[in-house]
This record gives C-alpha cells, sequence and structure tokens, in this order.
C-alpha cells in the first residue's frame, strides 16, 4: 500500500559559503531542480519548493514547480517547513533538500514508508562508510541504537574507534509528522545544536526520537562550488570520483 505523503523542499539563496548555491546550473538545470525532479518521480501526493526568494520561485516556476513562500527569520530548513505546514493536506511530510541534487525517489519512498510506520515524529537516513571518510568533518555522523534510532549526530569521528568501528554518515533527508513540525516551530536551539550546527540535534535534546533507515545511495551534498564538479561526474558516471 503507498504512503500517503508531501515533499517539502527548502531552498534559500543566502547560503553563507556559496551564495545562490540553489539555482547554480548542474548539467545545465538549477541545482534545485533535481531534488524536485527526483520527488515528484517518487510519487508524492504534494510537492511543493519552500523558500524566501523571488529569484528562485521564478526559477521553480519556470520548470514547472509550485511553490510555498516563507517569509521570516528562519535558522534552518525544518524551521522553513514547519512555517508553511499548516497548508498542507499530508500528514506525513518529506525534507528534502534543495543542495542534494543525487537525491534518488527510492529514499524519498523509503523515508516516507517508514514515516507511515513508526510512532516516532522524525526519520532520516544513513549510509555507511569507510574510516577514512568519517574524519572529515565535513561529513556528518549519526550512531543509533539496536532499534534503529539516533543516539547522536556530529562533524566529528563517532563512535571513536579503540580498535575497530563501524561508521554511517548521516544523509540530509528528514522525514516529519506534520503534527511535530508545530510543535518544533517552538522548541528553542540548544546547547548541542549551538555547539555542532546540526538542527536534528534540536529534536534528541527535547527528547523525542529520530528512526534511521540504512541506504548505499551516494549523495554529495553541495555546500561550495568545488562540489559541483563531484555531483556532476558522479551523474556522468565516473566511479572514480
Amino acid at each position: 500500500m503507498r504512503s500517503n505523503y508531501a515533499v517539502l523542499i527548502p531552498a534559500r539563496m543566502e547560503s553563507t559559503r556559496f551564495k545562490g548555491k540553489v539555482i547554480y546550473p548542474i548539467l545545465g538545470k538549477p541545482m534545485v531542480w533535481w531534488a524536485w525532479k527526483a520527488a515528484k518521480a517518487a510519487g508524492a501526493d504534494e510537492v511543493f519548493i519552500v523558500t524566501d526568494s523571488g529569484e528562485v520561485k521564478k526559477t521553480a516556476e519556470r520548470f514547472g514547480a509550485d511553490v510555498l513562500l516563507s517569509i521570516g527569520d528562519f535558522q534552518n530548513g525544518t524551521e522553513r517547513i514547519a512555517s508553511v505546514a499548516k497548508v498542507i493536506d499530508s500528514e506525513n511530510i518529506v525534507n528534502v533538500q534543495a543542495d542534494e541534487p543525487l537525491i534518488k525517489p527510492e529514499l524519498i519512498r523509503a523515508v516516507a514508508a517508514r514515516l507511515s510506520e513508526t510512532k516516532n515524529p522524525a526519520v532520516s537516513a544513513a549510509r555507511r562508510i569507510s574510516k577514512e571518510e568519517a574524519m572529515d568533518s565535513d561529513v556528518v555522523k549519526v550512531v543509533f541504537d539496536k532499534n534503529r534510532q539516533a543516539l547522536y549526530f556530529s562533524r566529528s569521528l563517532i563512535p571513536y574507534p579503540r580498535s575497530s568501528g563501524i561508521f554511517w554518515q548521516h544523509i540530509g533527508i528528514y522525514g516529519y509528522k506534520k503534527s511535530f513540525l508545530a510543535e518544533y516551530a517552538k522548541l528553542v536551539k540548544g546547547r548541542l545544536e549551538k555547539t555542532e550546527k546540526l538542527e536534528q540535534l534540536r529534536i534528541l535534546e527535547e527528547g523525542f526520537r529520530i528512526d534511521i533507515i540504512e541506504t548505499d545511495l551516494r549523495l554529495i551534498g553541495v555546500d561550495r562550488i568545488d562540489d559541483i564538479k563531484k555531483v556532476e561526474a558522479i551523474m556522468n558516471g565516473d566511479s572514480d570520483v
């Protein structure tokens, strides 16, 4: 039975490290187009790009996307989608990042399916990586318990390997219960989120649980302009990148 869910894609122009990246071309298409295309292919009931930028809105509407304007001082993408969640019909909402052009429909569907089954308010994903990859502070790691519920997220190497270890990269996709988004918007940024600059830590600090599903999809979030070449190489089938 198919899950009923919406996909919201927060897309802002004012990225600190790469301003305007969400409309920067990747293989001739705006970056946000790739996330939107995957969401449409996943079969979501509703798909919206959520932005405060007129330029993003015009770009998105040119390729046929539905857009919701979110005006306000938001600290992260979850706050942005929470601000418009009340107009969404679906009770399950998947947050797909505009700067994840390699996202795949099957991962979106998997997150939505888990969200429809769990009693927890949030779902995310992780990919097993090598210790060498885990040493990179740009790679966010997650550790989870035997029930696949997140224990912690960090830019540091976790768990610390005294002899050996298994490492998981956190993949930037989230599923939320619509009712929880209204609550998230009222939560205050905690000590851990301030330290790591990771929005999902607000959820854990407040005592809520996040289910983690495993994926073998290799994704690259675009943080810098140099990442564009890496993404295009993967899209072109260069296995050495």
